[in-house]
């Protein structure tokens, strides 16, 4: 019961300096983007990434002359894949946002998974998040396995 209310009041605490913070900021997209970035690369509990999402709705917009940094899903799918899933809630259209040098999200998740040993994250999780993706922008999903196929066979053939 202790560790709840710890829990609540830490959460609490968060919203708070959320809130404080917004009275004097005014939102732009790239602004945004780059708070909820940090949150994410900082491995933040998803229930602040998530009030980060519902603060900062612009964070996950594509578009517009200030698109400069990469969004959410880009970094969360490359560094803690655990918060894809709270990303999609908040921005389904980010499974179809491809980062700077033209990748889908899906790659960005299926290539980090095969390449690094993911954190504190269960073999069931990374599948349902893959198929989350998948489900999400099939046709991309489907390019983008073939293309992670034929790389295997070139390199597999070297």
């Amino acid at each position: 019961m202790l560790t709840v209310l710890l829990n609540l009041k830490r959460e609490q605490e968060f919203v708070e300096e959320v809130e404080e913070f917004l009275e004097e900021y005014d939102t732009i997209p790239d602004e945004d983007r780059a708070l909820v970035n940090e949150a994410i690369r900082a491995n933040l509990d998803l229930q602040h990434i998530e009030t980060l999402l519902k603060t900062f709705p612009r964070a996950c917009e594509s578009g517009g002359c200030v698109d400069h940094i990469n969004h959410p899903i880009h970094v969360a799918c490359a560094i803690y894949p655990r918060a894809v899933p709270t990303i999609l809630k908040f921005a389904p259209e980010s499974a179809g946002q491809y980062d700077e040098n033209g990748k889908p999200p899906i790659e960005l998740f299926l290539t980090n998974s095969e390449n690094q040993e993911p954190k504190d994250i269960t073999t069931e999780e990374i599948i349902g998040i893959a198929y989350q993706l998948y489900r999400m922008n099939p046709t991309v999903a489907k390019e983008c396995i073939k293309k992670i196929e034929k790389l295997k066979e070139e390199t597999s053939q070297d």
